[in-house]
């Protein structure tokens, strides 16, 4: 871990806890300072990162020869070094797309790939988040966690937006809109959904009241697959809360985009996104728990989003549905003897089929790059 990211944790849970009213308030803040150390090492293979002010958000395009083609990346093969005996394909560098399987490509989180221009391009931040559509990427300086920076590759132009302490924004699944879980800091038992259209810059705000929805292990909201709706993952209250182990959660509470509370999903686990949700809805990729000699542990898992049953245990819950049999994950790999981060396509029986291992140029220290299907 970096010493800015453990200053920064630091930050958070003293200012969090600080401002929480009683024991209770005080250990969910520490909850949610360990959910962020997590997510932020999901993917960074313990690469030390330079603190980057966010002065101005302007994508550099890496090719002025002018060379957009969309050409495909040229990876070498050769077979997978880990305990799986995985075909894998390294991409050397990201001189062009980067293509996985059936049209998916690796959008980045340092570098990130400009849809327009058929190029990965240079954008300013620490955490990089591109829009699905490969059109738009918003950025956030660690230094000013309030403030989020939209760039429309298509026309250039750029803009800031303060939305308030916030967790890791989202796009949706049309890439129109950033969906941000924001706790005012005059009340930490008060969550908001905060939804950003980047094109009118307008915002709505909606209160959800911890108290009734309570969550620790990860208070974030993340889209649906329709766009229309959000979740929250709601911790189990019959459980007395442990720091040192996982809170078990209960289901996924549903909203409207505009707060109003529609269904409680028997989901047992944060699901990270519109993209863990199967194609037929009837499955959906969690960070859940799993018990070992008594005690509770993290586990990404499968689960059926009927029953809420635990159908597969994963290595990543950074997962993306392919189709209703196969996912693309985030994980470490073993390759030639150094552990890589590598996006493997498994079955949903947790099968690996095939790897892939994109260039360290590409990858950002937070969160874990995203992919995409045009």
């Amino acid at each position: 871990m970096t010493d800015r990211l453990d200053q920064m944790i630091r930050r958070t849970v003293t200012d969090l806890a600080t401002q929480a009213r009683g024991a209770d308030l005080t250990r969910t803040a520490l909850a949610k300072g360990r959910s962020m150390r997590r997510r932020r090492l999901a993917i960074t293979a313990g690469a030390a990162a330079t603190a980057t002010a966010i002065a101005l958000l302007t994508p550099s395009v890496l090719h002025p020869d002018g060379d957009n083609g969309l050409a495909l990346a040229e990876p070498t093969s050769s077979p997978s070094a880990s305990p799986e005996d995985v075909f894998t394909h390294t991409f050397l560098d990201a001189n062009r797309p980067m293509e996985l399987v059936d049209g998916w490509i690796i959008l980045g989180s340092k570098l990130v790939y400009d849809r327009s221009r058929g190029a990965y391009v240079s954008v300013v931040g620490d955490q990089i988040y591109p829009s699905p559509t490969g059109t738009k990427v918003a950025a956030i300086s660690d230094e000013q966690q309030n403030r989020v920076e939209v760039t429309d590759f298509r026309t250039g132009s750029s803009r800031t937006f303060d939305v308030g302490p916030s967790w890791e924004p989202q796009w949706s699944p049309d890439g129109t809109r950033l969906l941000f879980t924001v706790m005012p800091k005059d009340d930490p038992v008060r969550l908001e959904i905060v939804v950003l259209d980047v094109a009118s810059g307008s915002t709505t705000r909606h209160t959800v009241d911890w108290n009734t929805y309570q969550c620790n292990e990860r208070c974030q909201f993340t889209w649906l697959p329709s766009g229309l709706e959000i979740a929250l993952a709601l911790t189990d209250k019959g459980l007395e809360h442990d720091e040192a182990q996982p809170d078990r959660e209960r289901g996924l509470q549903i909203f409207t985009t505009d707060g109003v509370p529609t269904r409680l999903v028997p989901v047992p686990g944060w699901v990270a996104g519109p993209h863990a949700w199967s194609p037929d809805g009837r499955r959906a990729v969690v960070s859940g728990t799993t018990t070992v000699d008594g005690k509770r542990e993290g586990q990404p898992q499968i689960v059926d989003v009927v029953t809420g049953e635990v159908i597969q245990a994963l290595a990543s819950s950074d997962a993306y549905w392919v189709d209703n049999d196969r996912l693309l994950c985030w994980e470490f790999a073993s390759i030639a003897g150094a552990t890589r981060p590598a996006v493997t396509l498994r079955t949903r029986e947790g099968v690996a089929l095939e790897r892939w291992v994109p260039p360290e140029e590409v990858l950002g220290h937070t969160p874990a790059p995203a992919l995409a299907r045009f």
